[in-house]
């Protein structure tokens, strides 16, 4: 559905702007929670956590459109990479 309605917002201004109220909103979360963990392990290298939201939030687009596309069926593994950034997550808490 989201993908749709990202087309829609294309030629549509109005879904545009409920599109990216929604995906920033989706976005500041995650910049929120990356904030956080920038207090929690000391940084995050590089990246500032609004770079970190924006990859992130890119991913999961990008992985939404893979699948999307049946990519998974051709051996892309899109939901087994999300997972593992789960895990990768999970490990980071852990050595705090």
């Amino acid at each position: 559905m989201l993908q749709e309605l990202i087309a829609a917002s294309w030629a549509d201004g109005a879904v545009a702007k409920v599109i990216q109220t929604g995906i920033m909103g989706w976005i500041t979360l995650i910049a929120e929670l990356a904030r956080r963990a920038e207090r929690e392990f000391g940084g995050l290298g590089p990246f500032t956590a609004d770079e970190v939201a924006i990859l992130v939030g890119n991913a999961f687009i990008g992985a939404e459109s893979h699948y999307l596309l049946g990519l998974e069926k051709k051996g892309a593994p899109v939901r087994q990479a999300l997972r593992r950034f789960g895990d990768l997550i999970r490990i980071m808490e852990s050595l705090k």
